[in-house]
């Protein structure tokens, strides 16, 4: 395949949220054989929902990294693409290109450990410090046991809310990937903007045959720049569209 037919695939690709094989590429040697492709390719199984998920977040990458499409795969490892170094202000960007709910960055366990000791301790200094004076100010009348039960339930409730408190404040700290390759990271995507990508998002309806003709027009006659009368169903894209 030349230049053209691999940059109109990929754009139909991304357009449709579909994806084609080379060979349904090679397949395709007229505009109306890549339309009846893009008709073959386009439901909204749960498997289609994947793939526009995933060509959703593979074209903020793209953007953001500067990369051909063809070098982001699903199995694409996400740890070279965010280097460590640079990784809080990339996600940052990643976020907002693609213009959708997307995944915080996680904190490595490390400090989620620290977090949890300094919780439980401060926690286990303010309730027994309250316990002690309770204790000291009530004890005839309240039992020791009941204030020890009582002191308990304090401690996991202020636990709790200290814990949350700092992971809310400590956002700095947070360097960790929420996934190692750009499909689990599609997933995400997928699970947190499902409307999204769901029947409901298009009007609770697929497009229609009408819909994908003039939006395929649109792609074609834009990618190879001919003019849009130029695009029949029976124009071959290297004879008569001129595409290389």
């Amino acid at each position: 395949m030349g230049l053209d037919i691999v940059e109109l695939v990929l754009r139909t690709e991304e357009e449709f949220g579909i994806s084609l094989t080379d060979a349904d590429a090679e397949s395709a040697r007229t505009v109306g054989d890549l339309y009846q492709l893009v008709l073959s390719k386009l439901d909204l199984t749960p498997s289609c929902l994947s793939s526009r998920a995933f060509y959703r977040t593979r074209r903020a990458l793209v953007a953001l990294l500067n990369v051909p499409s063809r070098s982001i795969s699903p199995s694409s490892d996400l740890e070279p693409l965010f280097p460590e170094s640079q990784r809080r202000a990339k996600w940052s960007e990643a976020a907002r290109l693609i213009e959708l709910e997307f995944p915080d960055l996680r904190y490595p366990s490390r400090w989620l450990q620290r977090f949890w000791k300094l919780a439980a301790g401060v926690a286990a200094v303010v309730v027994l410090a309250c316990s002690i004076i309770i204790q000291h100010h009530f004890g005839e009348m309240i039992s020791s046991f009941l204030i020890w039960i009582s002191a308990v339930a304090l401690w996991m409730i202020f636990f709790a809310a200290i814990l949350s408190i700092v992971q809310r404040y400590a956002t700095t700290l947070q360097t960790e990937l929420p996934c190692q390759t750009a499909g689990d990271l599609s997933r995400l995507v997928l699970t947190m903007n499902y409307q999204a990508f769901s029947p409901s998002a298009t009007q609770n309806a697929a497009p229609s045959k009408e819909d994908v003709w003039i939006k395929l027009v649109e792609i074609i006659s834009d990618q190879l720049q001919i003019a849009r009368e130029e695009v029949v169903p029976s124009a071959s894209f290297s004879e008569d569209l001129g595409a290389d």
